[in-house]
């Protein structure tokens, strides 16, 4: 009930309710005192901890204004441009690289999944056996302080308000949130299909570890290549994507957008033919052409099923989009624009091996 706001509003107006609430959170019962301090941080703490934090934000942003005006030496003559070397960051360094929630019941997987991550080098945050004591306060911090929120999704995970809580505070926060599925066939609905339904759901069931595990790195590179930049004096490792040098002028004068970044791919695909292509190299080749829209359609497809999409897309352009329209739509309840459909047979006509046979007429022959 705390989930649905008129509800909130009248329990946290119940004096009686409240107090009640209150002295559960001292119970010997973990899963009681666990489930009344989720309902006190729905009711009472939730928006007095993000308060503070977007206060928190707008005085960093104060800050950050004031140190590019110093650092750059802007004068006070506005025809003056300054032209200086930067290093492109992030609008903001996290503590965290990634922050993982999950139920206890799926734990097996989910650390093997953070073993992994901390062997490539990403800061993660991951309460170990209830190490951080679970507080509502620390998983709040835990998600503020964190560049992605891997969502463990299993029917465990739906199941649990306190799952539900990390959840919904991620989105709420707008956060970078991953799905990861976590038990075989599983297909969330409910408040979970809800806050999933426009991501792309890597499924650490339907293949071996490690390719699900490159489909995470390929999604949070992905999601790195969006994001856009400032500009500030500053250098910060930032796994596999290098630090690029870029000119600027002076503040005063409004920059131009910046395209996406293009991941640091070793792009080995366009070295070797379409058919070889592992499921890997088609989701590389996706993002570089800056085809999102076309990876969870082309997902588990090698360089094979590639072909017979585009052959596909040959014989029936206009149902073979319809059909992919469709079910884009039913997968992320997105729409796949004409235009990404028509670039993406334009780029992977460029690796479309033509073979003609030199077939000799009957003629010829009896010449």
């Amino acid at each position: 009930m705390t989930f649905n706001v008129r509800a909130a509003d009248i329990l946290r107006k119940d004096d009686i309710f409240m107090t009640r609430i209150r002295s559960l959170l001292k119970s010997d019962q973990e899963a009681v005192s666990k489930c009344a301090e989720g309902i006190i941080w729905k009711l009472e703490k939730e928006a007095e901890f993000m308060a503070k934090e977007q206060e928190k934000i707008v005085q960093q942003q104060q800050i950050l204004t004031e140190d590019i005006q110093t650092d750059t030496h802007v004068t006070l003559r506005r025809a003056s441009l300054l032209v200086q070397e930067i290093v492109e960051v992030e609008p903001a360094k996290n503590r965290y690289d990634i922050m993982m929630s999950y139920s206890h019941s799926d734990k097996e997987l989910c650390y093997k999944i953070h073993e992994r991550l901390l062997m490539d080098k990403f800061h993660v945050w991951i309460d170990l056996e209830n190490m951080f004591g679970s507080t509502m306060s620390a998983m709040a911090s835990a998600i503020e302080n964190s560049e992605f929120v891997l969502v463990c999704m299993s029917d465990f995970y739906k199941q649990s308000s306190y799952c539900q809580v990390e959840a919904e505070y991620a989105f709420k926060r707008q956060r970078n949130l991953i799905p990861l599925i976590m038990r075989e066939k599983y297909r969330p609905d409910g408040w979970l299909g809800i806050l999933s339904a426009s991501k792309m759901y890597i499924d650490f069931t339907k293949t071996d570890f490690d390719t699900a595990y490159d489909k995470l790195i390929i999604e949070i590179r992905r999601y790195r290549s969006q994001q856009p930049s400032i500009t500030k004096q500053s250098y910060i490792e930032h796994h596999d994507i290098p630090n690029e040098k870029t000119k600027i002028i002076s503040n005063e004068q409004e920059q131009t957008p910046r395209k996406p970044i293009i991941i640091n791919s070793t792009n080995a695909y366009s070295k070797i033919l379409l058919e070889r292509w592992t499921e890997q190299d088609v989701q590389e080749f996706l993002m570089n052409k800056n085809l999102s829209q076309m990876m969870p359609l082309c997902n588990d497809m090698d360089g094979c099923g590639l072909i017979e999409l585009y052959k596909m897309c040959e014989t029936n352009s206009d149902g073979t989009y319809r059909s992919l329209n469709t079910q884009l739509h039913e997968m992320n309840q997105k729409t796949l624009p004409i235009t990404v459909y028509s670039r993406f047979l334009s780029e992977l006509k460029k690796y479309i091996v033509v073979k003609t046979t030199q077939k000799k007429s009957f003629m010829c022959t009896i010449l």
